[in-house]
């Protein structure tokens, strides 16, 4: 007698969670719709929204001998930044961003090789 009631109390107690869910993520996507159409939008009074960054040859080549200072496959954005001159230009998430890119060319041009 026992075991019967415990399973239709919990599948009863589950679905009304289920449907709590689905309520608020119903009320939570059209303010979510127009934050995303604020962010498209480009002014000048907004600087969240900066110019894409491209790295000068020099800072490439300082990127590139940290790479090889620390490894390819152990290379972290923290690891390749203590090996680079200090710059306020680099941060993480650039170095995060270029070091992917470095691998993702590296990675074509050796098949391009082979």
């Amino acid at each position: 007698g026992g075991i019967s009631v415990h399973p239709t109390a919990a599948s009863v107690n589950s679905s009304r969670r289920v449907t709590k869910k689905v309520k608020s993520d119903q009320m939570e996507e059209y303010p979510s719709r127009q934050i995303s159409r604020k962010k498209g939008k480009t002014s000048n009074s907004d600087s969240r929204w900066s110019k894409r960054f491209t790295w000068p040859d020099e800072l490439h080549r300082d990127f590139v001998s940290a790479i090889f200072e620390v490894g390819l496959k152990h290379s972290s954005p923290s690891a390749i930044m203590e090996f680079m001159h200090p710059n306020p230009q680099v941060t993480s998430e650039r170095v995060k961003s270029h070091l992917q890119k470095y691998r993702l060319n590296r990675q074509k041009s050796r098949k391009e090789f082979m």
